[in-house]
């Protein structure tokens, strides 16, 4: 008795059950969903067109509805419900996409989008049909573009990977920060080099290999691991291998958009390797129907009648969308501050000679200029130019798409052949002033250093965090302020790191104060207009 079970006759159950529930109540919070929430769906979906990094992410939607298929012998079965629970984190969710929204925070208001509609289907359909499809649910948030911000960490491992892998062939090699000099030739470790586009796939395939292939969360979980270290070290070897071919042929091959095709190619190697490895460890997946599982009934915490669930996500998501157009309201132009030439005794020099040339896209107004105190002038000791500071500002008064404060694509500075050696963020106080500081040492290919301190200013507050700098910049929309934010840097090319630390303190710490009281001045002013 226990071994036939017609699919189509639990299907059928499913459907007359239901039937007792008003399907136009269930559909309204979806189609509203997607109405509200569609920018950050189509803005995923733009990245994956364009991005050969994230173009796996076309597939997840249908991979996802491939797994609720497969397992549609499990969860039919289960009795649907509402939760609560699930409701206050629709609610929950949809404050945060807001706020990413507000900040302008791409991957944050994207990753908000796709966890609502996963609560949504337990809020509508209860905890118990959730957790069936718990593993095709989540995989959804594979849609969300992620993992940028590791690319800079990325190219540092696969350069150290390269360069020890070269002293051990017995080749001389030389590394200044991103470029790797051996006697046949110059590298860059690119950003395409990173490897961050095998690491992201690799990750987004095991993750599904390993649900498919073991059962034990043991199993899963190591595979996962191996997932995320394998292509960090396969890419460093991809790399090494890209020098050393380039290397024996006196560099006639490798060194062009061939090195692009050899690293799919040996990717593709590397996944199927672990493939094969990983299968002598999978686990016999139980035959369905064995032992059938029963009817269930969704269990749901804080149990709610169907049509106030729904009508509590509908009223979320009207409340969402009314805070959404007051942000899309023009809140007036703001008067950008004028900020001093003169900095006593600080004197402008009009004849710098300086690569340094920040640029930030879409800004408002920037400001460019280089100084020197003439105090410092005439010991000798220095070449001019570790005597002089170059002082950047740039302001935005609104933001929009590639017009943003914090962005990738804005380089605090631009110049080519620099190179990182580090970053890192600090509190610079003296005298009672006190700054915090983003440090940026560069490395010039002909060894010339630079260093360079930076900070943001939104909502009338200081950081050296971008993602805090989001955040007030939230506030400051919120609030209703024409000002977006600014940022602040000032240079030096130095030889010798404390002195320039001092010129640096010495050149900001004497000026802010003066910067400072102008951008102050017009937040009191903007504040006041406001309360009028």
């Amino acid at each position: 008795m226990n071994q036939n079970i017609n699919p189509r006759d639990i299907s059928l159950s499913v459907a007359n059950r239901l039937t007792s529930y008003r399907m136009a109540t269930l559909m309204l919070p979806f189609i509203a969903y997607f109405l509200l929430f569609w920018p950050s769906l189509s803005s995923m979906a733009a990245i994956w067109y364009r991005s050969d990094t994230y173009a796996h992410g076309m597939l997840v939607p249908l991979i996802s509805a491939w797994l609720i298929w497969r397992s549609r012998l499990d969860w039919q079965r289960i009795e649907p419900g509402q939760s609560m629970l699930a409701v206050v984190a629709v609610c929950a969710g949809s404050l945060l996409w807001l706020l990413g929204i507000a900040a302008d925070i791409t991957v944050l208001h994207q990753l908000a989008a796709v966890g609502i509609l996963i609560a949504l289907v337990a809020a509508l359909f209860g905890l118990e049909l959730f957790r069936a499809l718990l593993f095709p649910l989540g995989y959804l948030l594979f849609m969300v573009p992620f993992g940028e911000e590791l690319t800079p960490t990325l190219q540092q491992i696969t350069a150290e990977i390269t360069v020890q892998a070269l002293r051990l062939s017995g080749i001389p090699v030389y590394i200044n920060g991103l470029y790797i000099e051996i006697p046949t030739g110059r590298f860059e470790v690119a950003e395409a080099c990173s490897g961050i586009r095998y690491l992201i796939a690799s990750l987004a395939v095991s993750v599904l290999y390993a649900y498919l292939t073991y059962q034990r969360p043991l199993k899963r979980a190591l595979f996962i691991f191996a997932s995320l270290l394998v292509p960090i070290i396969a890419n460093g070897i991809r790399a090494y291998g890209i020098v050393l071919i380039a290397h024996l042929s006196e560099m006639k091959y490798a060194t062009g958009v061939d090195h692009l095709i050899y690293g799919w190619l040996f990717f593709g190697m590397v996944m199927a390797l672990m493939f094969w490895v990983g299968s002598y460890w999978r686990d016999v997946e139980p035959k369905f129907g064995s032992k059938p599982p029963p009817l269930k009934v969704a269990s749901s915490s804080l149990p709610i009648p169907q049509s106030l669930s729904a009508g509590l996500l509908l009223a979320t998501f009207v409340l969402i969308a009314l805070a959404t157009t007051r942000l899309s309201q023009s809140s007036g132009q703001a008067v950008l501050p004028a900020y001093p030439l003169e900095l006593s005794p600080w004197t402008v020099i009009d004849d710098a000679e300086s690569d340094w040339q920040p640029n930030y896209i879409g800004a408002d107004q920037a400001l460019l200029l280089f100084y020197q105190n003439p105090q410092n002038i005439g010991t000798g000791q220095t070449s001019a130019s570790e005597d002089m500071v170059g002082l950047y500002i740039a302001d935005y008064q609104s933001e929009q798409q590639d017009k943003e404060l914090v962005n990738q694509m804005n380089q605090i500075n631009s110049a080519s052949h620099w190179s990182m050696k580090s970053r890192s963020r600090i509190r610079v106080e003296q005298a009672g002033a006190s700054l915090p500081v983003i440090i940026t040492e560069l490395r010039h290919i002909n060894g010339t250093k630079r260093r360079i301190w930076h900070w943001y200013r939104a909502y009338n507050q200081l950081s050296n965090n971008v993602v805090t700098t989001k955040l007030w910049q939230a506030f400051n929309k919120l609030s209703g302020s024409p000002h977006s934010g600014s940022i602040y840097a000032v240079s030096t090319d130095y030889v010798d790191s404390q002195r320039a630390n001092l010129l640096l303190s010495e050149f900001v710490l004497h000026n802010w104060p003066q910067i400072d009281q102008q951008q102050s001045a017009l937040s009191h002013s903007k504040s006041n207009q406001a309360s009028q």
